[in-house]
């Protein structure tokens, strides 16, 4: 009886912490997102800077991953819709903006105009690039902990 006890008091700390690490994901999201974004913008300036593709032709030209890759197909979609339908929860609503004014100026202008736009994205998707990740780092661990002591305190009142 005492065995199935302490059995089952570890199922709880090992579920507790899961139940953290899985809160954890929207900093994941974010991270992953932002990281997909600056290489996406990178790629674009230097294909406009010297293969001038016409955009459809670059979106089909690399892969992206996770959600950014969803959003990527979601515009490519919405040159057949005329609509562009976003599902980006795990970002701030201004962020969620800025992504869509972003994607909605790409190949409306010509390619000088295109490129100071590209270079003004640039620093501020590598500021958005690094403060994700660092949040990442320091949210997931302290979700798995809190998750963990949650579950260590069930623990001990039940004890």
């Amino acid at each position: 009886r005492d065995l199935l006890k302490i059995l089952g008091f570890f199922l709880l700390v090992a579920c507790s912490g899961f139940l953290g690490w899985h809160l954890s994901g929207k900093w994941k999201k974010r991270k992953d997102f932002y990281k997909q974004w600056y290489l996406f913008n990178e790629r674009f300036f230097s294909d406009l800077s010297y293969l001038r593709l016409p955009l459809t032709e670059f979106l089909k030209k690399y892969t992206y991953k996770s959600e950014f890759s969803e959003f990527v197909s979601a515009y490519e979609k919405s040159f057949q819709t005329k609509t562009l339908e976003i599902d980006l929860r795990f970002l701030s609503e201004e962020e969620q903006n800025a992504a869509l004014e972003y994607f909605l100026a790409l190949g409306k202008s010509d390619a000088a105009s295109q490129s100071v736009m590209l270079r003004s994205y640039q620093e501020l998707l590598e500021e958005k690039k690094n403060e994700t990740a660092t949040d990442y780092e320091k949210r997931s661990s302290l979700y798995v902990k809190l998750g963990v002591l949650f579950g260590l305190l069930i623990m001990v009142l039940f004890v």
